[in-house]
């Protein structure tokens, strides 16, 4: 039985690089997955993402399991896009490794290209992305920011994938982003892509998905690997010892569960009777400048 939470457990275990003794991953925790600087250009993609949050187009597509859906651009947008400290961590590691080349594998409505592609210019990105219907979305969100090194194939994903590895035979980072489809996500996995940086997001989606990190986690190549909870990064550098990490990160989502709910109810409660209690021992301007 857990005591604390795992995320909880986390921010008070593994924040700063606590238990790490690699000059490197220490560095690359610290100075990279925790830093929390903003770049100017982060306000402009959130205003393309708000634009699409808006967005009431009605999209036609084949889900992952086969069945026709019906969805608005807003609402794919707010279900499969990660929020702005992961798109953040997206930038920072592409400006950290100075990457030339970087391949996403599942663009969605493309608010985290966006993050991929804005730090350096003269890198190209290769984005792949099954359902064309999006695919035009991404590629005016890329217009608006006037990111040129963007390009965007679309078709089903491991034969557009294979067409690309023809062209291409290694990129310095990856972005696996197909969570809807686990299964997919070890397909692309087995094509063992020569890169120096893997990125998969939600590796705790199922039991297939933690699968799925384990089988990173024991490739012989992947020198360093760094679990984030929500995603995992592994680095693929002989020179590096096999480590593998644990780190606090707040990939910005918050779900509240009922009981959560429950808790969050009851301190209000609390809190206003604490207010009561006190509102004759202390002046109400002290109050409001405490509260």
């Amino acid at each position: 039985m857990k005591i604390i939470p795992e995320k909880l457990y986390r921010r008070i275990r593994y924040r700063k690089g606590h238990g790490v003794h690699s000059p490197f991953a220490f560095n690359f925790i610290t100075n990279v997955i925790e830093e929390k600087l903003p770049y100017y250009v982060f306000e402009d993609i959130e205003k393309q993402r708000a634009e699409l949050l808006s967005n009431k187009e009605i999209i036609e597509f084949i889900s992952a399991k086969g069945n026709a859906k019906r969805k608005t651009v807003a609402a794919i947008t707010s279900q499969e896009t990660q929020s702005d400290k992961y798109g953040a961590l997206l930038f920072r590691l592409v400006n950290f490794l100075q990457c030339k080349s970087a391949l996403q594998i599942g663009a969605s409505t493309g608010v985290m290209t966006l993050y991929l592609a804005s730090p350096r210019k003269d890198m190209q990105c290769i984005v792949l992305e099954d359902r064309e219907e999006l695919v035009s979305i991404v590629r005016k969100l890329c217009s608006s920011l006037q990111l040129n090194n963007v390009s965007v194939k679309t078709g089903e994903y491991l034969n557009s994938l294979d067409e690309v590895l023809k062209e291409h035979d290694y990129f310095d980072m990856v972005f696996v982003n197909t969570i809807r489809n686990p299964e997919l996500t070890r397909h692309i996995l087995e094509r063992q892509i020569k890169t120096k940086l893997l990125i998969v997001d939600n590796i705790r989606k199922d039991k297939k998905s933690k699968a799925l990190w384990q089988m990173i986690k024991d490739n012989p190549h992947a020198r360093i690997t760094i679990d984030l909870y929500h995603l995992g990064i592994a680095l693929f550098e002989e020179k590096f010892y096999k480590k593998h990490y644990k780190a606090h990160f707040d990939n910005g989502k918050r779900q509240l569960k009922k009981q959560d709910l429950y808790k969050v109810g009851r301190q209000r409660l609390n809190f206003f009777n604490w207010r009561k209690k006190n509102s004759k021992k202390q002046h109400p301007l002290r109050n409001i400048r405490n509260h």
